[in-house]
């Protein structure tokens, strides 16, 4: 018995989940790391055991299982006993009569969201183990520009070019209101999808050639980046631009951070920003407009609310606090916290708290009203089911933040004219706000 636990799986580290003799007591059967193994139980090595296997599945018959398991998860999970008010067990008749006419898993998908659809809820899903759609990621390159909306010749008109990218680098410094003419030597006219000649260039070398404001020409080289790249300098690009505005606005006395995810690393942003950014300012604009949620709020929250107990003084010193007895770092300066129709889950639950604490000013549009902990339950053939089941609700009033969104102190809006235009008036009215302190 010595020699046989010398010579087990779990001495050899191959973690096995599960163990299985064989009949004749020779040898171990396990699985490591999802894969089947063998161990003789005389000694040696683990070796990998291939297996083949055929299964033959009635696809209606799965199907059935899967739409009955998908109702039956939230019959168990769903946060609201009542259902928001929806007969579930009558909706689970309801659409079990399409059910035969599903020819893809595209509409047997459809069929089970159309079901869970009727309880008007957010932070619900289904998906299938298996996908239809194998469509591989785009490989479109990004230059580092932002071009003109308007298409008045040939060649791209460059609006902004982005810091931190190809564009911007000092031996291509591409400019705004320079002409991009041409890509790889192929010209670029008015009917020209310029990102079709982008496609699959994503850190190839390109050449293109540009015509300065002064009119003259010239050829530079660089290489694209991807878009998602691209997408994240657009993003920087805005928060500083905003940030700028402010400081502009305020003769540099109020700091503005955004809060782009409630997820680690933007509180990790977030915290350090309210030492770069926040540092010596009278007051803080907080941004979780776009902000898609995550579970971070009540981190913010111990920054921006901790409870004041004392103060201290040092020798001809001023009041304050020393900040290394707090768990994190604590701003108690005035704050207004701008959110639109866009913000969602936990960023409203943010919103909700700065203002059920009345720690500060609500500016832009009411939150998106979808406020639900979520978690995911995995059905017997690998797919998926949400299980929203723990719902939201304010201290104060009890009022439930699903279907309820934060509504705005002051209601303000951001249309497409905005946009072209470059203004943001809710920034705008959060500066105001801010300014003469309510």
């Amino acid at each position: 018995m010595g020699r046989q636990r010398r010579t087990t799986p779990h001495h050899r580290r191959a973690a096995p989940d599960t163990l299985q003799w064989s009949k004749d007591g020779r040898t171990i059967y396990f699985l490591s790391r999802g894969r089947l193994q063998r161990i003789a139980t005389a000694g040696g090595s683990p070796q990998a055991t291939r297996t083949d296997a055929e299964i033959t599945i009635d696809l209606a018959k799965e199907r059935e299982y899967l739409y009955d398991a998908a109702w039956r998860t939230l019959n168990e999970t769903f946060y609201d006993p009542n259902f928001h008010g929806v007969n579930w067990a009558a909706m689970r008749e309801k659409y079990r009569p399409y059910l035969p006419y599903a020819q893809t898993d595209r509409d047997f998908t459809a069929v089970v969201l159309m079901m869970l659809g009727e309880l008007r809820s957010s932070h619900l899903s289904f998906s299938l183990a298996r996908s239809e759609t194998t469509d591989a990621p785009s490989n479109t390159g990004m230059l580092g520009v932002v071009f003109s909306d308007g298409r008045d010749g040939d060649g791209l008109l460059i609006e902004r070019v982005l810091p931190n990218t190809p564009a911007a680098r000092k031996d291509v410094n591409l400019q705004a209101g320079e002409r991009i003419l041409a890509i790889d030597g192929k010209p670029i006219t008015r009917a020209t999808n310029a990102y079709q000649l982008l496609d699959n260039t994503v850190g190839k070398r390109i050449e293109l050639r540009v015509r300065g404001k002064d009119g003259a020409e010239r050829t530079v080289y660089l290489r694209p980046i991807s878009i998602a790249e691209f997408n994240n300098a657009v993003y920087r690009d805005w928060v500083e631009r905003n940030r700028r505005l402010v400081e502009e606005r305020t003769g540099g006395r109020v700091g503005y951070v955004h809060i782009q995810a409630m997820g680690e690393a933007s509180l990790r942003e977030f915290e350090r920003d309210l030492y770069a950014v926040a540092y010596g300012k009278e007051a803080l604009i907080i941004d979780v407009r776009y902000n898609g949620g995550g579970r971070t709020a009540d981190y913010l929250l111990a920054m921006l609310h901790p409870p004041r107990h004392a103060y201290t003084v040092g020798r001809n010193g001023e009041r304050g606090y020393p900040q290394d007895r707090l768990p994190v770092i604590g701003w108690h300066q005035p704050i207004a916290v701008l959110c639109n129709e866009r913000s969602f889950s936990n960023a409203e639950i943010f919103a909700h708290a700065i203002k059920t604490l009345k720690r500060g000013a609500l500016v832009g549009m009411p939150t998106a009203g979808g406020v639900i902990s979520t978690g995911q339950r995995r059905l017997m053939d690998g797919s998926t089911v949400a299980t929203p089941g723990r719902g939201w609700f304010t201290i104060d009033k009890g009022v439930n933040l699903e279907g309820n969104g934060a509504v705005p102190d002051h209601l303000v809006d951001y249309t497409p004219d905005d946009e072209a235009q470059n203004r943001d008036p809710q920034l705008e009215k959060a500066v105001e706000v801010v300014r003469r302190g309510r």
